[in-house]
């Protein structure tokens, strides 16, 4: 890492969260049919709602650092709220 310039580890940092973030989506999306619990069931679609947004914003980050900025019609701030 001593020879990785900041951008470098930006870009790497988010390149290692998208799938992260997404085997989350994966696992719950997975899960949710076979969840009991009301609670439960909420914050399984919490997760979506969150990691969805957030892998999004990622992706934007990732435009930015590219020089291309976010595509027309998409929001700026697509960061979510807890």
């Amino acid at each position: 890492m001593q020879n990785v310039t900041a951008g470098e580890l930006d870009r790497m940092f988010l390149d290692e969260m998208i799938p992260h973030h997404a085997s989350a989506l994966s696992f719950t999306h997975n899960a949710l049919p076979n969840l009991e619990g009301a609670e439960l069931t909420e914050l399984a679609h919490s997760v979506i709602d969150a990691q969805s947004m957030e892998i999004g914003h990622m992706h934007m980050m990732i435009m930015d650092l590219e020089g291309r900025g976010a595509p027309a019609g998409h929001a700026a701030d697509c960061t979510s709220q807890p």
